[in-house]
């Protein structure tokens, strides 16, 4: 998903520190399991876009339940 996206990525982007970023936070995020895989998918990606970082703490997985119905 990463090399289809690569032009989105930020310039110096390293690959295998987003890895271990995506791994810790859905290790540590409470609840996450709750959210489906596209969701989780897409925020690991923004992240990745805005050059943030989740294991710094420059941004957070924030598992958010919507019942419409």
């Amino acid at each position: 998903m990463l090399k289809a996206k690569e032009k989105a990525l930020q310039k110096g982007f390293n690959e295998a520190r987003f890895l271990q970023n995506c791994m810790t936070v859905l290790k540590d995020t409470k609840n996450i399991e709750k959210c489906n895989e596209v969701s989780k998918a897409r925020t690991m990606l923004k992240g990745a876009f805005l050059g943030l970082e989740f294991f710094s703490k420059e941004c957070y997985a924030i598992p958010v339940y919507l019942n419409i119905f």
